[in-house]
């Protein structure tokens, strides 16, 4: 029985889908990125460095890790890389560049840092597990634009939404379980948080002036932390808890930004995708509003020419409600005097 259970489980995996999901976690996933890398600060220090902080120190040297010139160029690659993805041009390279341009950019962000940051590793994971897609289904997805289809094209695979759980739980579950490793039920002790808000905390803030006020609820936001942070894994296995799971992790995190400001909008927005039922709710509202604007369907010209052919595909790159229908238009030969 449990064999069966775990092979049809498995099996499942292999479902296609519209890359209506998909592709909307690639859009959510990159504009992340973006606005970390606007947010990125690099500071170039010199000292003995405790050990190597990424896995960039296990293929470069440190001193060639420290220079700006190779920060730039993640940059610039990292630029070009992610429109050309939006454009869905030279797939799957446009994908892995913009992947590992990014990468770089962590790994140098963490590299020359005197204590890791955890807001990036979670955008990071999403846009390997985006690429992968991209990189599997190439084929699929390269014929769908070509003729047009790609919004009717069943090329998203039920692994790639697997992943996205799977990481994102595990990196939550990870975090809770070390917490409990180092520390034990300890952790939540609620003098620890107390320390935590009135050194680094935001003074303005309701919330420090509950957390100070009161151990108890100090104690009882720490246990809940660690409760939820242990459980979500448990996502993976139970799809009907998952969106409790998530909301508690995001008011975990909506606590760290209002508190102490963290830079963890980033991470929320991930939980969002994957921990939110997104994957289950975005096609049927998708396949709502189509029906809705069967009235406003047209007739697109399309002329045998690279204009034609350029406006066919931004067209079939941006129809997610398929409003537009193609009609090749005949090459017209030159008239012989």
């Amino acid at each position: 029985m449990g064999n069966k259970f775990w092979q049809v489980y498995l099996n499942r995996l292999g479902n296609l889908h519209r890359p209506y999901f998909g592709q909307f976690s690639v859009w959510v996933t990159l504009g992340c990125c973006i606005q970390i890398l606007f947010n990125m600060r690099v500071f170039y220090v010199t000292g003995e460095r405790a050990g190597p902080a990424s896995c960039l120190s296990f293929i470069l040297p440190f001193e060639v890790i420290c220079q700006p010139w190779l920060f730039l160029s993640f940059k610039i690659l990292f630029g070009v890389g992610v429109v050309l993805w939006i454009a869905q041009i030279g797939i799957p390279w446009s994908s892995w560049a913009t992947v590992l341009a990014f990468t770089g950019l962590a790994s140098i962000y963490q590299e020359t840092r005197s204590s890791v940051d955890h807001t990036i590793h979670v955008s990071n994971m999403a846009l390997w597990i985006c690429a992968l897609w991209y990189h599997f289904y190439r084929n699929q997805i390269r014929q769908s634009l070509q003729i047009g289809t790609f919004w009717k094209t069943s090329c998203y695979p039920s692994w790639a939404g697997f992943l996205g759980v799977y990481y994102v739980g595990l990196f939550y579950s990870f975090s809770g379980c070390m917490k409990l490793t180092h520390s034990g039920l300890a952790w939540a002790n609620g003098v620890s948080l107390q320390l935590w808000v009135s050194i680094w905390g935001n003074p303005d803030s309701t919330w420090t002036h509950l957390i100070l006020s009161y151990r108890w609820f100090a104690k009882a936001l720490q246990a809940a932390t660690l409760c939820f942070e242990s459980m979500a894994i448990l996502g993976l296995l139970f799809p009907r808890l998952r969106p409790f799971l998530g909301l508690a992790l995001l008011g975990f995190h909506f606590g760290q930004v209002t508190v102490f400001g963290w830079q963890f909008h980033y991470n929320a927005f991930i939980i969002c995708l994957y921990f939110l039922p997104f994957d289950r709710y975005l096609p049927i509202l998708i396949e709502y509003l189509k029906r809705r604007s069967l009235s406003a369907r047209r007739v697109i010209e399309i002329s045998p020419t690279l204009a034609g052919r350029l406006k066919k595909g931004c067209y079939s790159r941006l129809d997610i409600l398929e409003l537009y229908e193609y009609r090749e238009l005949a090459q017209v030969e030159p008239v012989q005097r």
